[in-house]
């Protein structure tokens, strides 16, 4: 009795390693960064984030968008239909991270932030970690 119960531990501790790494396989991880500013560059974000969304699959795909430099006015929420569109991203999980470096050069304040923004130290730093943690890398605004 003791030997079965313990195979069915074995079996099932395997199982749950297998589905685990199988979840892991089908899952992605981006990390998108933009410093442009201005209508053309946001709604472009915009678009590349749902149809990543859509393709890669919606429950399985994890997207931080890391915002510096000019971009930076896009988590300021003064443009209420795009604070909007980014909040709506934000309940389905997409992270905004704001770089400290620039709301300091721009003094800007975490409060003065859309709720959900996250801030970070470095926006390139930050791109850089996700990076060595194998997250995919996308560059917005050429």
């Amino acid at each position: 009795m003791k030997v079965i119960t313990a195979l069915v531990l074995i079996w099932a501790l395997i199982a749950g390693v297998s589905i685990h790494a199988e979840d892991y396989k089908s899952s992605h991880q981006i990390v998108i960064e933009i410093s442009g500013d201005g209508d053309e560059h946001w709604n472009g974000l915009i678009t590349n984030v749902k149809n990543l969304r859509t393709a890669l699959g919606n429950e399985k795909t994890m997207i931080e968008v890391v915002v510096h430099g000019k971009a930076l006015a896009l988590l300021l929420g003064n443009n209420k239909e795009m604070a909007e569109r980014l909040a709506d991203l934000s309940r389905e999980g997409v992270v905004f991270a704001a770089c400290e470096n620039t709301m300091k050069k721009q003094g800007v304040t975490k409060d003065q932030l859309l709720p959900f923004a996250i801030t970070v130290d470095a926006g390139v730093a930050e791109v850089v970690r996700k990076q060595e943690s194998g997250w995919s890398y996308v560059r917005l605004d050429h």
